[in-house]
């Protein structure tokens, strides 16, 4: 599978509505990109991995 954070805003919602990823996929490849470069990049003050990947499984829940 292609890199999940390179993906357009409509080509993520595009797999999304066919299954091909999950919201939870996404997320956790969008936190795991945000955890590996924010050190060099400072970006944010924290990241609530938590809270990203309960709203995920909530979209998730919807979508299914």
């Amino acid at each position: 599978m292609a890199d999940l954070t390179r993906l357009r805003a409509h080509e993520m919602a595009a797999r999304l509505r066919t299954g091909d990823v999950s919201a939870r996929e996404l997320a956790e490849a969008h936190l795991a990109a945000a955890e590996r470069d924010n050190r060099a990049l400072n970006a944010w003050l924290s990241i609530d991995r938590e809270g990203a990947l309960e709203q995920a499984d909530a979209a998730d829940r919807r979508l299914a």
